[in-house]
């Protein structure tokens, strides 16, 4: 598999089951499937799956309030890790908070999470705060990232 063979579309009501199924892969503090159905009923959620063929490999999401948009969630699935599908995922975020006015996107990322903390900070994310053990399953503390949005230019493609 290459990397352009990742593709990237607003997630359906239909990709539930499949995202359920992602995230339990990926994250030990799971969201149900009924969750990830709920997700619709709100406008302020944006979320988007990566696909390579017909096979779901990847989803992400973003909650908007006011000017800030809130990274919920961001999966792989491990086989498709490193063939840039967090990336662009990430960059569709990243594209969509602009278009809904945001002025800044935030996460939280656990301390752990080398790979993600490094996707995040080569997109101009920068470390804000630790929270002290945010995470459960295990217990771990949290990474609290921003970044701006003022200067769009520099969301990378």
């Amino acid at each position: 598999m290459k990397k352009q063979d990742i593709c990237v579309r607003e997630m359906t009501p239909a990709d539930a089951h499949a995202v359920f199924d992602i995230d339990r892969i990926c994250f030990s503090e799971v969201w149900s499937e009924q969750i990830f159905l709920d997700l619709f009923q709100y406008t302020s959620n944006h979320y988007y799956v990566a696909e390579q063929g017909h096979t779901l490999c990847g989803f992400a999401g973003i909650s908007v309030a006011g000017d800030t948009a809130d990274v919920m969630k961001i999966g792989v699935l491990p086989e498709y890790r490193r063939m840039g599908a967090a990336q662009q995922l990430l960059q569709m975020l990243l594209v969509k908070a602009k278009e809904t006015g945001c002025e800044q996107v935030m996460l939280e990322v656990r301390e752990s999470n080398a790979a993600a903390r490094q996707l995040y900070r080569k997109n101009e994310f920068e470390e804000l705060a630790v929270r002290k053990q945010y995470y459960t399953q295990p217990v771990e503390n949290g990474i609290v990232m921003n970044r701006k949005l003022t200067d769009f230019s520099t969301v990378r493609q």
